[in-house]
Formats: C-alpha cells, structure tokens, sequence
C-alpha cells in the first residue's frame, strides 16, 4: 500500500514537472509572434514575463523540497565549459557598464542562468532527457495548432501566429525534430512514453512537415533535413530497419501528389533558384554582417547598436559582436564549440546505450543551426534557447561519470 502511495506521489509529481517544462518553453517562445515589422503585443510581452515567472517560481520550489545537492562537475571539460561561461557572462556585465547601461543582461548570465538554467531544471525531476524532449514537442505543436485554428491560409508564405514566416518555420522544425525523435525512443521501448500513441505522432508529424514547407523558410528547411537524416541514422544503426526512412518517403510523395505544388513549392524552389544565381544565399544578410565586423570593437557599440538597422542581426554570434564587441563574440563561439563537444562525449560514454543519450547533442547543434541565422540569444530566450541551457546544465552536474 505504501509502495503504491510513493508511486502515485511521484508520477504527480512528474507530471507536473513535465507541465511546467511545456510552460516554461512554451511561454518564452511568445517572443516568436513578434518582428522588426510586426512588433509583438506589449500585452503579450507582459504576458510572458509573468507566465515564465511563475513557471521557474514552482519548479525552483519544487527543487528546494527535493533538498538537491551541491552541484559537482562531472568532468574536466565540464568544468573548462563553465568556466568558459562565466568569463562570457562577465564580459556583458563589463560591456553594459562601459556603455552606461544597467547591466541586467550581464547578472542574468552570471546569477540566472546558472542557478535557474543550469541547475534548478535539470535537477527537478527523474527523466531529464524525455522531459526536455517531450516539453519542446507540445510547446511548439501547440502553436502550430492555434496558428491553423486563429489563422486561415490565405497567403504565402504562411506564417501564422508567428511574426514572420522563419518564426513559424523554426516552431515547425522544432515540432518535426521532437515528433520524429520521440517516436525513436518509443519504439526503442521507453515506458513513459505509452501513453503517446504512434498515430497521434504520425499526425503530428505530418502536420509540422507541411508546416515547415508552409513557411517557405530555408533555414528551417535545411535545419529539419539536417537533424532528421541524423536521427534517421541513429535508428537505423540501432534498429537495423528502414522503416523511419520508408514512413518518411510515402510522406513525401503524398505531399507531392496530393497537394497543389505549384501554389506551395514554388515559392520555396524561387527563394532557393534567385539566391543561387544571383550569388545571394544569404539574402543581404552579409551585408549587415560586413558592416557589424567592421565597427565592432573590444566591448562592443551598446544595446540600442542594431535600431538603425533596417534588418536585424539574423545571427547570435554577430548580434552580440555588434552590441557587447568581439571579445564576448569570441566567448560565445568557444562555448558553443565545447558545449558541442562535451554532448558528444557524453554519448560515448560507458553505460549510455539509451537513445536518448544523443539528446543533448541534437539540442545543441539544432541550437547552433538555428543561431547561424537568426540571432537566438537574447534574456530569457526562447524555447530552443532554454532547452539548450538545460543540456549544459545536465553535462555540467547531472550526466553520469
């Protein structure tokens, strides 16, 4: 009876995690429905302050009930990772110091991003992996479905709720990777994960890669080709089966057949045929960046740097060169480099034989992916940006030795 008591007491509590997990990402990636030409509601943005707010709140009281140790490193690289970390969050703080400003980004990255991000989350609950994996998933199937409830598909490209057709593009691709992926570790036996039903994932599935071509947004559609044939491979070197690739296939070719391509695909086709003969696959993009490396300097041009700009950065990596300078650019780079190699150390570590051992490097490259064109960084951030500090967090302190 008492074995019975704890069980039921923890699956509450598991649930709830899980819950708050798809609050937290979901929350965040309000941000998303705003742009340089459709700004985002100040209602909303309130909105996501506060729902965010309370969704850390209950998790970091949840954390202090569990009385969670000190966190250790669980490597050399974790520990240089960090450090790494820490001299980036510092150089903001100088940098909005030097330039006059209250240095709220800077305590953020030193103080809230590591206690919050990469401690208090990661630690909350059993399961880290399927909880990331399966909060990214209803988080951002979520807005897919309300974006096709509110808004008709009249236009293209179509972008719904979302301020731009990349905005709607990037919660697609982040919904197809997590459906696909979940369906891996389902069929690889995962019990909590029986109650997600394959034809409920299938759907979904389906629903998010029409989405994504929807959108007509090329770096979507290179991010979701891009992680979808790595975890293709990894099923079919676990699994010795084509099936993923087959499913895959027959998607597309009904997509193909059945659907009017020259009203969805041309677009997308158009976008890729004119940059490429016009030598612009960055669409003007390097313009901007030409201009930013020019006039960065050590601790960078201040926060309101990008306002005369026309276009925004459209790379993390270059907005924070323009507004903090080159020395916390440099900073970041290095962390997203190790950051990416401690994820894949930690799938080759003994013992690791679950698939979702390869979570944190796909969060981590999906990240980097999606940063190399549109700028991904940014207080609280987004969905993505929260899950990838959770996967540092877990190499930090909670993976295995």
């Amino acid at each position: 009876m008492e074995k019975e008591k704890n069980s039921s007491r923890v699956h509450k509590e598991q649930t709830l995690i899980f819950l708050l997990f798809i609050l937290i990402y979901g929350s965040s990636s309000i941000v998303i429905m705003g742009s340089a030409y459709r700004p985002l509601d100040p209602f909303l943005n309130v909105l996501r302050y506060i729902l965010v707010g309370v969704g850390f709140f209950l998790l970091f009281y949840h954390f202090l009930r569990r009385k969670q140790q000190w966190p250790k490193f669980r490597s050399y690289l974790s520990f240089y990772l960090f450090f790494i970390w820490i001299l980036f969050g510092s150089t903001i703080f100088i940098s909005e110091m030097t330039h006059h400003s209250i240095p709220i980004q800077g305590l953020f990255l030193l103080v809230f991003v590591p206690i919050i991000y990469f401690w208090v989350m990661p630690g909350s609950g059993k399961m880290f992996e399927l909880v990331v994996l399966c909060g990214l998933f209803f988080s951002n199937f979520f807005y897919i479905v309300c974006s096709y409830i509110r808004v008709p598909i009249t236009i293209f490209p179509y972008y719904g709720l979302a301020g731009n057709p990349n905005g709607f593009g990037q919660l697609s691709t982040l919904s197809f990777i997590t459906a696909i992926y979940l369906l891996i570790v389902k069929s690889n036996g995962k019990r909590p994960l029986q109650k997600l039903k394959k034809p409920l994932l299938f759907c979904a599935l389906s629903i998010s890669f029409i989405s994504v071509i929807l959108s007509q947004s090329r770096t979507s559609l290179v991010v979701m080709g891009a992680i979808t044939l790595f975890l293709l491979f990894i099923y079919i070197i676990n699994h010795t089966s084509w099936k993923p690739l087959l499913f895959i296939f027959t998607i597309v070719t009904i997509f193909l057949l059945f659907i009017p391509k020259e009203t969805l695909l041309s677009g997308l086709i158009d976008k890729f045929s004119t940059s490429h003969s016009q030598g612009d696959l960055l669409n003007g993009r390097e313009e901007i960046w030409g201009k930013v490396i020019n006039e960065a300097v050590l601790l960078g041009n201040g926060s309101s740097y990008f306002d005369g700009f026309t276009e925004g950065a459209h790379n993390s990596i270059i907005w924070i060169l323009g507004v903090y300078g080159y020395l916390a650019a440099l900073l970041f780079a290095i962390f997203l480099l190790f950051a990416l190699i401690v994820s894949i150390q930690f799938i080759f570590k003994k013992g690791n034989n679950h698939l979702v051992k390869f979570l944190p490097f796909i969060i981590t490259l999906t990240f980097i992916l999606f940063s190399m064109t549109e700028s991904m960084f940014g207080l609280i951030g987004t969905g993505i940006t929260i899950a990838f500090y959770n996967v540092v967090g877990y190499l930090l302190f909670y993976s295995k030795k």
